[in-house]
């Protein structure tokens, strides 16, 4: 083998395989990379099984051919490469030399028989998205995902295919996008412009170091086509296939989890909340970011303590809606003197009486109201033991995040 290629050109493509060959494994092969010839240029590739990532590289070929080397040194050396252009030669006993203005590199090699072959896949399977309104709404779920749960649905996102919003902010049909980490979950729907053939709607679970390949990858202005064949779900521009193997579970039933009503709704400023959280929690529990919400006196007030560190109040004005919080903050008193002991005194204090109160962690208010647009968000609730909703405050929303409660 041997071809000529701007420096650049070859840097980038390897460059777009470290995610894959450039992390630790158990099986070495899989930190190597394939570089093979085509008949208009050059070919890297790697894999871990799961995620197969193929960069098409421009190139002069002299002489076909193809050889395994190791993914990250290949990387480093063509990140010092001098020149603008590079030759790349196998030489005999698997060694690869590359050449660029005075400075030679040979690295050793292996066969190209001994690594991972390319899943084949149907190019009939694939059909242009929108890849720009794919990513947005990747993005809107990553956060509530697992990586590396026992439950193996909770380390993906569930994409389903052909469903109408389950929210009906949205006529017709379009793809949802679910994660949950059990402890709270994220929601989108989106018309990506893939249309699955079939009469019946398909769900899959994609798993999250594929996602965040993908976004790594594609760029917004890439044409991107998207097919889903033999389980796997394919992503391919003109310079890059992408193969996921998809998570073989049962994803819980997520509709169940999406209130229909609600009993109150609060309209906060999103900029402000999010400064609010991240001035109290410097008090609160670092383990844990316990957050204490107070709903109630047309503001939101938030309290961060932990014996070891103190204690920080600061609140948001709010716009209330719904009969339901008078009813709520009544029915937590009542509760909460049905539990306290024979002569007990009361602990609440004075300034939280007329108050709703629901601990939350905070981290996870902040990583929801990053991906909330809208100037301000709308919280839902209906029980304090029920999760919050987080919405965008406008008269249609296509998306929610739902955060459950911590409890005492």
């Amino acid at each position: 083998m041997r071809f000529v290629t701007a420096a650049a050109d070859f840097l980038k493509g390897l460059q777009d395989i470290q995610g894959i060959a450039g992390q630790r494994s158990i099986n070495p092969m899989l930190s190597e990379t394939l570089i093979e010839t085509t008949d208009d240029g050059v070919t890297v590739y790697a894999t871990d099984l799961t995620v197969s990532v193929q960069v098409r590289v421009g190139a002069e070929v002299a002489r076909p051919g193809s050889i395994v080397v190791q993914a990250k040194k290949a990387f480093e050396i063509a990140r010092q490469l001098p020149e603008e252009k590079v030759t790349v030669e196998t030489l005999d006993g698997n060694w690869l030399k590359l050449k660029s203005g005075r400075a030679t590199f040979k690295i050793v090699g292996l066969p190209p028989e001994e690594f991972p072959p390319m899943p084949e896949y149907d190019p009939k399977s694939l059909s242009d998205i929108d890849f720009v309104v794919l990513r947005s709404a990747f993005a809107k779920i990553i956060s509530s995902m697992c990586e590396n749960d026992a439950r193996r649905y909770l380390n993906g996102g569930l994409i389903e295919f052909s469903v109408s919003d389950v929210l009906a902010s949205s006529e017709g049909q379009g793809t949802i996008f679910v994660s949950t980490d059990s402890h709270r979950l994220s929601y989108k729907f989106a018309d990506i412009g893939y249309k699955h053939e079939g009469d019946k709607p398909v769900g899959l679970i994609i798993p999250r170091k594929s996602i965040e390949e993908v976004m790594r990858l594609f760029g917004e202005d890439d044409a991107v086509q998207m097919g889903l064949d033999r389980r796997r779900l394919l992503f391919k521009s003109d310079r890059l296939t992408f193969i996921s193997t998809l998570i073989d579970a049962d994803y819980p039933d997520y509709r169940a989890v999406i209130p229909k009503s609600s009993k109150f709704k609060v309209k906060v400023p999103r900029e402000e909340l999010d400064a609010v959280l991240k001035r109290v929690s410097i008090c609160s529990d670092p383990r844990t970011r316990r957050v204490r919400f107070f709903f109630g006196d047309n503001v939101l007030r938030l309290v961060g303590e932990d014996a070891e560190i103190g204690e920080a109040t600061d609140e948001v004005e709010a716009e209330y809606e719904g009969d339901g919080l008078a009813e709520l903050i009544e029915k937590q008193k009542e509760e909460r003197e049905a539990g306290r002991a024979p002569g007990e005194e009361a602990v609440i204090e004075p300034e939280h009486e007329a108050s709703l109160e629901i601990d939350y962690n905070a981290g996870f208010f902040e990583d929801a109201l990053k991906i909330i647009e809208t100037e301000r968000v709308v919280l839902e609730l209906t029980e304090p033991t029920a999760g919050c909703v987080l919405k965008p405050d406008e008269e249609a929303p296509t998306q929610l995040c739902i955060i459950m409660p911590m409890g005492r």
